[in-house]
């Protein structure tokens, strides 16, 4: 018989239980906390209620509806009676003005943007940053943003057209890195598209106006940036080096990168990224994995453009262009039919490219530690066979093992340990297992063909020999050949430490 009435609890049991559930609550918390983040970081949020003041009147401006909103603040088209125009107000939300590091990059936004005077660049009129209601008064362009507009496109941005527009952008860009500026968080909701026509068609009828310096960086003497390291812009958007968090890292190539997957987007009608979370992003672009090639989605993209796209998006800031003008110049180039600036790809650019990033020293490493682990383990199988079948003569075993305890301790067993170094990121263990494994190969080679070499009495006749060591010779070149790969990359990451 069932009953609804239940024992009492001791207060041990009480507090075990309130432990292990709030313990659960906690997981299952964050856990939903990751899923929603997952879910929801690159949203554009939309117009709620909370912020509708139409009508309201904010340092002589009229406020209408909003046509803008973001984490950090809301942007109202609005009436300037003065001077008889409308303005676009930014206002910073009610919780950003009470976080003294959040109001601190509005002022920031707010001193950047006004010191810039750009075709390509949304002017700043009016600014107040302190009091009730501080704001950033700036033009109010009518068009949408490229990310709508792309949303509404039926299909990818022809060659030309999207070579153009991105060299207006280009062009931009170098005017604010040339004043010291970098934007850092380049993408298609930061584009407005101002008409040139009373009724446009195409991206060939708006001109990009760059705005939101929200993240924009200053330049130090050096051509560093000044900020501190933090993981800054939007990932899909974002260069490997800002997602290392790389502080004090020249910020201008960064934005080189996003300039180049802006013109991607633009063809191809979507992100190298697409469809990937906010963690598989970050991991991507941390690894450097695979380049986006743009010519798996659009085959007949031109072979000029395709190398505009890879110089771009180089994993490593020093192989893009140097300036974001060059950028621009190479895209007029490409737009006028002549030849441009870069070397068309060549079949051998992905291997040149993995030769330079670390993974290949991480492979380097994990060879070595299968070849030389599998080594011992073969030297073990081949000493117990000779015994077994009787080709070790009465009292060579003790012998044998000893040989195989020598080269193990020696050579295989060391080299095990650096490649497992050297997967794990040690990059010290690169140059002792290059010079060891030019060693090894010698000893190899030689004990193929030499007459009195260890385990000789486990192999019958010398064809047997020479079938064996055959194998090893040839493993022992892969390894060396997979450490000189390497060379770039540990030369690169040498010389970034000492910087």
């Amino acid at each position: 018989m069932s009953s609804d009435h239940q024992q009492p609890k001791s207060p041990s049991d009480s507090d075990s239980d309130s432990d292990s559930d709030a313990t659960l609550d906690i997981t299952s918390g964050l856990s939903d906390i990751m899923r929603r983040l997952d879910q929801l970081w690159d949203d554009r949020p939309g117009p709620t209620p909370l912020y509708d003041l139409n009508g309201r009147q904010v340092g002589g401006y009229t406020l209408r509806d909003v046509i803008g909103q973001g984490s950090f603040g809301v942007v109202y088209r609005a009436d300037d009676p003065k001077n008889d125009r409308q303005v676009a107000i930014k206002i910073p939300r009610p919780e950003v003005i009470l976080q003294t590091d959040r109001m601190q990059r509005f002022r920031r936004e707010a001193a950047v943007a006004k010191s810039l005077d750009h075709p390509g660049i949304v002017p700043v009129y009016d600014t107040q940053l302190e009091g009730a209601s501080p704001y950033i008064a700036s033009a109010y362009v009518d068009g949408p943003d490229l990310g709508v507009w792309l949303d509404r496109a039926a299909r990818p941005v022809d060659f030309l057209p999207a070579a153009r527009f991105v060299a207006k952008l280009a062009d931009a860009v170098h005017y604010a890195h040339d004043r010291g500026v970098t934007h850092r968080d380049l993408k298609p909701g930061n584009v407005l598209l101002e008409s040139s026509a009373s009724r446009p068609l195409s991206l060939d009828d708006y001109s990009p106006r760059l705005t939101d310096f929200g993240l924009a960086g200053t330049l130090s003497a050096d051509g560093r940036s000044t900020r501190a390291s933090m993981v800054i812009g939007t990932p899909y958007y974002m260069a490997p080096e800002q997602a290392a968090a790389a502080g004090g890292a020249d910020s201008r190539p960064a934005d080189i990168y996003s300039l180049g997957l802006l013109l991607f987007e633009l063809i191809t009608k979507r992100t190298p990224r697409k469809d990937a979370t906010y963690h598989d992003v970050l991991s991507q672009l941390l690894s450097g994995a695979k380049q986006p090639d743009v010519r798996e989605i659009r085959p007949d993209t031109p072979i000029a453009l395709q190398a505009i796209l890879n110089k771009c998006l180089q994993h490593h800031p020093r192989d893009r262009y140097a300036l974001a003008a060059d950028l621009a110049d190479d895209l007029d180039r490409f737009v006028a039919g002549e030849r441009v600036s870069v070397p068309p790809p060549r079949r051998t650019d992905k291997i040149v490219r993995w030769m330079r990033l670390p993974r290949s020293l991480e492979f380097a490493g994990k060879y070595a530690l299968i070849f030389h682990t599998g080594t011992i383990v073969w030297l073990l199988l081949v000493t117990l066979l000779a015994w077994v079948f009787g080709f070790v003569p009465n009292g060579g075993y003790l012998k044998n093992l000893l040989d195989m305890a020598f080269v193990a301790s020696v050579f295989h067993g060391p080299k095990a340990l650096l490649g497992w170094q050297l997967a794990t990121g040690r990059r010290w263990a690169y140059l002792p297992s290059l010079l060891s494994s030019f060693v090894l190969l010698a000893v190899v080679v030689y004990s193929a063909v030499g007459e009195s070499v260890a385990f000789e009495q486990n192999y019958p006749t010398r064809f047997s020999k020479l079938n064996n060591f055959s194998i090893l010779v040839t493993a022992s070149l892969g390894e060396v050949v997979c450490e000189i790969m390497a060379w770039p990359a540990w030369r690169r990451l040498r010389r970034d430490a000492t910087r």
